[in-house]
């Protein structure tokens, strides 16, 4: 005979009991599924970023450029290094700028797993004549070979420190073509020119090879090859300090430069983006698993409280009570480990393919081992609850029902003439089981406020994500700022020229090149008023810098020190020129007019917009918010400001606790006067004239400093939305225009527009284009494809994101809801054997039960929404009050209660269907196995 034990008794209730722990198995089986598929999750977030960066960079820690082999030898012995490779550059290559010609080497085993080439296309070369190329490099340089074909390039061999001078010619058939890597590491990790034998050789000709030959290539004959070393510590903590050692151990060994350690570009953002989302999101997962578990784990003990009670009867302990439907559980948990943990692997796996290439999954034994022992300990955590209530029933308590009995004794029951019995069964269940429709109502409730906020908000991003202005936009880096005084003759510098977009326009894949220009011109004003001084608190050069303000001051005492003093400079500046009011110095942007009016004719807050007088020269526009609102606030041991452009207008300036606000002064039809001040000052003179008027203790002007006065009227007043403009207040012109102001530029952008639709393909050929065509000049490559890109995938994200919540929830909800009614099925057999017996019909007894669920999701999901309400008005209230701390994140947040209400339909359908089905088999049964006690 077998030994009696707490673990046989669980066993045997097992199989006994099959259909009864089949919610709780279900609800056991999600909550490993969702626990151990966040853990999953996270480790491919962690495991994408880190892909992200190898392919962007390379898996080495640090580079040494322009090393010998003495160096490579010491940093192979060294033990804070674990691996070493050296690339070998043979010579350079271009076809008719030297300044655009790549290095060509090759790499040795250990070098070419840290520099990890990622094929496009093609192979890596395995013989002589055969070289593999980085698209870019091969753009850069002008060659147009397809993999396969032949090209031939001028060369000259390395010689150790830089180049002979001596140009020969190299033919290469190009086996393979790879993804870019030398720009990232250019951009990020080495300075433009590195300084080899005394001297300073760019990097774009020499620091990395971006065309790659089989391992063993000499150089020409007379040229000494240049090593490059690929360094990685021997601990990954130690990375980041690498390059702090290497410069102390290895310091004339080469120039050192550290290998970012983080991701980049759009993918690592979207990437980082849904970690943070998977964070927020793993703590709604493991509360909904453990709510699933909670209410199967409460509802099968409250169908089995007689037995709990027999147990207590006989001398069972409150331990031994907890242990035996403890051990239940664990059986469960442990029979269905398997199973869960492959659905979610696989489900997880599914998931991240749906999110876009840049994500990888690579799970490994520990993560997987931490995911099961994780997943058990949700459930452990879950079910103790409801152990510890049910060790503690008293015996005869559970065993005569008594619990029924108490309430029945404290209500007070009013007769009445006549009366709906299933209204009153209905009220009843609500008042005995309160407890238990309180829980239901309150993750009801959860669900319905999480829809009406979710969904409204994401249904908004999504409508919010604006269609491509143009396909790419390329930047000078010196045309950002516009409010300076006066414009000098190096403010073209790194322009772009009518030169470069005729040969950008030239190119057969792009469709139409417009461009931007840009010059900075002053606003006359009578006076400057609160409008202008807020803005003037942002880059203006009216006012002087006040001293950092004391903790003891008030918002108000802060703002009056920061309106304080007028700056000196502004002061010489209006007397040299011989202006008699007050200036408020602007950018004044030039457009192509097509391209004005796509980009603005849907965002005039004010007026019309008039082609032809903006491209007479007539009118302008006036790109700037028609109120704006400054505050200040103390942040820690800091001081935090904040100037918010608000485009309603005086309204919108209502219920908010501004420090300071204005309203624009000017409004369309008016007459302005715009003064364009310059010089001929070349960048060179600029700099000597400037440090000897520092020297001095003058303000600097130029002696040449001449102004051009023009009044024009404002045809419309848009919104600062254009990203060229990069400023609260800007005017519009036209580029036919632009001259009639007095000065003219180059352009400062230029906008693209490819002919046909753009894919990933010709995304990925024309940035590279595009950086080869703007190598040396200090420019950002915009691609409005690959911003709407990560849009898409990131909305795309936070729909499956969303929906997976959605869904989660509404299972947990029905399993809640299912549980607690079917248990209440149970604890009602009598009762409705009794209703049956004195000729109650089936719809009389089901409509019990609806009732009772109706009110449910009346308060659950009426008071959901009420919730979610409150909390949408009451942020919205929060951002008006504080908009230093809420600046970035205002208006963020939509509400709806209309998703909210569908859900709520949803599971009350669900609900009714599985119920009814129950309640049909169950009035179905005579009325003697009902009443009596089975």
């Amino acid at each position: 005979m077998k030994t009696f034990t707490l673990s046989v008794f669980a066993a045997r209730d097992l199989r006994r009991r099959k259909k009864q722990y089949i919610a709780l198995t279900l609800g056991i089986v999600f909550s490993m599924i969702f626990s151990s598929g966040v853990l999953f999750f996270l480790s491919c977030v962690d495991a994408s970023l880190e892909e992200n960066r190898f392919r962007t960079y390379g898996k080495q820690d640090a580079l040494l450029l322009g090393t010998t082999e003495d160096a490579l030898s010491r940093l192979r012995s060294d033990p804070k290094i674990r691996a070493v490779g050296a690339a070998h550059v043979i010579e350079k290559v271009y076809t008719d700028d030297p300044a655009k010609g790549s290095a060509v080497g090759w790499l040795d085993e250990t070098a070419l797993q840290l520099a990890y080439p990622i094929l496009t296309e093609g192979r890596m070369p395995s013989a002589p004549g055969e070289v593999a190329a980085e698209r870019d490099a091969l753009l850069r340089m002008g060659v147009d070979a397809a993999v396969g074909e032949r090209f031939t390039v001028a060369a000259q061999a390395a010689n150790g420190g830089g180049y002979l001078e001596s140009i020969y010619e190299s033919t290469y058939t190009l086996v393979g073509v790879l993804a870019g890597k030398r720009g990232a590491l250019e951009k990020y990790a080495l300075n433009r020119n590195v300084v080899i034998a005394d001297r300073e050789v760019p990097t774009e000709v020499f620091g990395l090879p971006a065309l790659f030959v089989c391992a063993g290539t000499q150089t020409a004959p007379g040229g000494r090859e240049i090593l490059t070393a690929y360094v990685k510590a021997a601990d990954e903590k130690n990375a980041d300090g690498l390059e702090m050692y290497l410069s102390q151990t290895f310091a004339n060994a080469g120039e050192i430069a550290a290998t970012p350690r983080s991701a980049a570009g759009f993918s690592a953002m979207r990437i980082s983006s849904l970690g943070e989302t998977g964070q927020y999101l793993s703590l709604i997962l493991l509360a909904a698993s453990a709510a699933g578990v909670f209410g199967a784990m409460d509802a099968n003990l409250a169908d089995r409280k007689k037995q709990i009670g027999l147990l207590r009867a006989v001398g069972a302990t409150r331990a031994q009570i907890a242990g035996i439907f403890a051990r239940e559980t664990a059986l469960i948990a442990l029979i269905s480990l398997p199973v869960s943990l492959a659905l979610s692997y696989f489900l997880t796996k599914l998931l991240i393919g749906l999110l876009g290439d840049e994500f990888v999954f690579l799970p490994d034994l520990k993560t997987l081992l931490v995911s099961g022992g994780f997943g058990l300990a949700c459930i452990a955590a879950a079910s103790a609850v409801p152990l510890v209530r049910a060790s503690r029933l008293s015996p005869m308590f559970a065993i005569r029902g008594a619990e029924m009995n108490r309430k029945m004794r404290k209500k007070r029951i009013r007769s009445k003439s006549f009366f709906s019995v299933s209204s009153l069964m209905a009220k009843r269940r609500l008042t005995f089981a309160r407890r238990r429709q309180v829980s239901v109502a309150l993750m009801l409730a959860f669900l319905t406020g999480l829809a009406a906020l979710a969904v409204p908000t994401f249904l908004d991003s999504y409508r919010s994500s604006a269609r491509l202005r143009h396909d790419f936009d390329i930047t000078s880096d010196f045309g950002r700022s516009g409010d300076a005084m006066y414009n000098t003759a190096f403010s073209g510098y790194g322009y772009f020229t009518e030169s470069d977009r005729a040969s950008l326009a030239a190119n057969r894949e792009i469709a139409a090149v417009s461009g931007v220009k840009k010059c900075s011109v002053n606003l006359l004003l009578d006076e400057y008023g609160d409008y202008f001084d807020t803005l003037a608190l942002r880059g203006s050069v009216r006012y002087q810098s006040p001293p950092f303000p004391e903790k003891s001051m008030t918002k108000r005492q802060i703002a009056e020190q920061a309106f304080a003093k007028v700056s000196p400079e502004y002061e010489a500046f209006r007397e040299k020129l011989g202006f008699d009011r007050e200036l408020f110095s602007a950018a004044l942007c030039a457009c192509e007019s097509a391209a004005l009016e796509a980009d603005y004719g849907g965002a005039v807050l004010e007026g019309r917009i008039d082609m032809g007088k903006l491209l007479s020269g007539e009118e302008i526009l006036i790109a700037a918010p028609l109120a704006v609102g400054y505050d200040v606030a103390w942040s820690g041991d800091g001081l935090a400001e904040t100037i918010l452009p608000l485009d309603g207008g005086e309204s919108a300036l209502k219920n908010r606790s501004f420090t300071k606000t204005g309203t624009l002064p000017i409004h369309a039809g008016d007459r302005i006067t715009l003064s364009a001040a310059v010089s001929g000052l070349s960048f060179d003179d600029w700099q000597k004239q400037n440090a000897a008027a520092a020297e001095s203790g003058k303000i600097f002007l130029p002696d040449d400093l001449r102004r051009i006065d023009r009044e024009v009227t404002v045809g419309a007043i848009v919104a600062p939305e254009g990203r060229v403009f990069l400023a609260d207040f800007s005017l519009i012109t036209t580029t036919a225009a632009f001259p009639l102001f007095g000065v003219d530029r180059n352009y400062v952008t230029l906008n693209i527009d490819l002919a046909g639709e753009c894919d990933a393909a010709r995304n990925d050929e024309m940035t590279e284009y595009l950086a080869a065509f703007t190598a040396g000049k200090q420019v950002e490559i915009y691609s409005d494809f690959e911003y709407a890109q990560y849009a898409k995938q990131r909305l795309r994200a936070t729909l499956v994101t969303l929906s997976g919540i959605l869904t989660l929830l509404l299972a947990a909800g029905i399993g809640v809801m299912l549980n607690t009614l079917s248990a209440q099925l149970r604890e009602d057999k009598r009762t409705i054997g009794t209703l049956r017996a004195v000729g109650a019909d089936a719809r009389t007894v089901g409509s019990v039960y609806f009732r009772q669920m109706l009110a449910v999701f009346a308060l659950g999901g009426g008071g959901g929404i009420a919730a979610s309400a409150l909390l949408f008005f009451g942020w919205r209230l929060y951002t008006d009050l504080n908009p230093i701390e809420t600046n970035a994140i205002r208006g963020a947040v939509r509400f709806s209660p209309v998703p909210a209400a569908a859900l709520c339909l949803l599971l009350l359908a669900v609900c009714c269907a599985v119920i009814g089905g129950k309640k049909r088999r169950q009035t179905k049964r005579s009325v003697t196995d009902n009443i009596r006690e089975l």
